[in-house]
């Protein structure tokens, strides 16, 4: 998977280098479903014959429009590719701020910078969003055979991991430690081997005692719930003493 994720990458950087291109990550954290969903009534639309920009405003005015239509009317200004259309989304994103609101905007925004660049961009949008050329990632790393985690260690997790991925081209946002688990959110270059990044980051810890799991879950999709940390600490846990019988 990661070769493929890495070769997928290499042509990417390929493109931007050969053609002109430049890459812009989608900000927002938008809810991945919600990603999927106004594309696909953007993908609908564009085969259909859409009323004037100015009925599509009008209509977003109306208070009696209920939340599918209103959808509908966010994603077709959206791809307008209209500055009438853009500050119409830029109101109503502030008088109704929401996860729709926020894609039509920033689609709309893209939009227009695509028309107005000189160069061609390409949008790579995830679940977590980004920052510039950087992809924002969350990962859950584990204690070896899930043991308390002492003082010593907590400090060594807390000053060396935001340490290494911020002197090797990333950016620690946030980093949270339980008693025998610590998350992560962070940024890194779209076309960076993340999973070696945090391998070597925890292996400088390990060097003082060997205390973290070598297996951890990286994904961009969202963040994790402390109700999904301890749905997989458990299952780990039980994964770990099934080996331990065996």
């Amino acid at each position: 998977m990661m070769n493929n994720r890495n070769d997928f990458f290499d042509e990417l950087s390929q493109s931007l280098s050969e053609n002109n291109k430049q890459l812009q990550v989608i900000k927002s954290d938008v809810p991945f479903d919600k990603q999927l969903e106004f594309f696909k009534i953007v993908k609908r639309l564009n085969t259909l014959d859409l009323p004037s920009i100015e009925e599509q405003i009008e209509l977003l005015g109306k208070s009696e429009l209920i939340e599918r239509e209103e959808n509908v009317v966010l994603a077709s200004l959206a791809m307008s590719c209209d500055v009438k259309a853009f500050r119409a989304l830029e109101e109503h994103r502030k008088l109704h701020p929401g996860d729709f609101a926020n894609m039509a905007y920033m689609h709309a925004n893209m939009m227009l910078q695509s028309e107005f660049s000189d160069s061609k961009l390409i949008f790579i949008s995830t679940g977590m969003g980004g920052k510039g050329n950087n992809l924002r990632y969350a990962a859950l790393f584990k204690s070896n055979r899930q043991e308390t985690f002492s003082a010593y260690q907590r400090d060594l997790i807390e000053k060396e991991i935001p340490y290494y991925i911020n002197r090797h081209e990333g950016e620690v946002e946030e980093i949270e430690i339980g008693d025998n688990y610590f998350t992560l959110v962070f940024l890194h270059e779209f076309n960076g081997d993340v999973k070696v990044l945090l391998e070597n980051a925890a292996g400088e810890c390990n060097q003082f005692g060997d205390f973290i799991d070598n297996n951890f879950i990286l994904t961009n999709i969202k963040r994790f719930s402390q109700e999904e940390i301890e749905q997989l600490l458990s299952k780990e846990n039980e994964k770990d003493n099934t080996d331990t019988d065996d």
